[in-house]
């Protein structure tokens, strides 16, 4: 995401905890730090939480540093599952990004919590990463975040917008 952004004119700052990530990162000021720890000393007009984060178990720590991080008027961008994916997903789904082609394997439920492994292919190269994630009510955790919800950035409602209260 940092490349198109800076592409774009959009000054960066990376945030990641790993430097190995970090290290293919060019023309952006990088950020080695857990994104839920991050206490910079300055704030931002936008601040990105891609990746779905915001579904996993540091949901609310993730949303205050955001919070932290946002200048007055600011806007949060977020990535996340919404409740219909949730409803929808199983084993074999998945997609294209790029060349890259994803997929997931043994989807398992257990309430709120869905667990899988993402199946990540590139030509004759295969990785893969399990993972878990919840489903959640959106405007609470943003309330309890300090933030109200903005809009719906995508027509799947897998980005939205919040602000701090105070925006106007």
């Amino acid at each position: 995401m940092t490349h198109p952004l800076l592409a774009l004119g959009h000054p960066v700052v990376a945030v990641d905890e790993s430097a190995e990530m970090l290290a293919h990162v060019r023309g952006a000021e990088t950020v080695c730090a857990r994104i839920d720890e991050l206490r910079l000393d300055r704030r931002f007009p936008v601040v990105v939480l891609g990746s779905q984060l915001v579904n996993g178990p540091d949901r609310q720590s993730l949303l205050a540093a955001a919070r932290r991080h946002l200048a007055p008027g600011g806007q949060l961008l977020v990535e996340w599952h919404p409740p219909a994916w949730f409803d929808q997903v199983s084993d074999g789904s998945g997609g294209q990004l790029g060349d890259v082609r994803i997929a997931l394997e043994d989807v398992r439920r257990d309430g709120d919590q869905l667990s899988a492994t993402v199946r990540y292919s590139l030509g004759d190269r295969t990785w893969k990463q399990p993972f878990t994630c919840e489903n959640f009510s959106l405007e609470p955790a943003l309330d309890q975040a300090g933030l109200r919800f903005d809009r719906w950035v995508a027509d799947e409602r897998d980005w939205f917008s919040a602000r701090s209260p105070d925006a106007g």
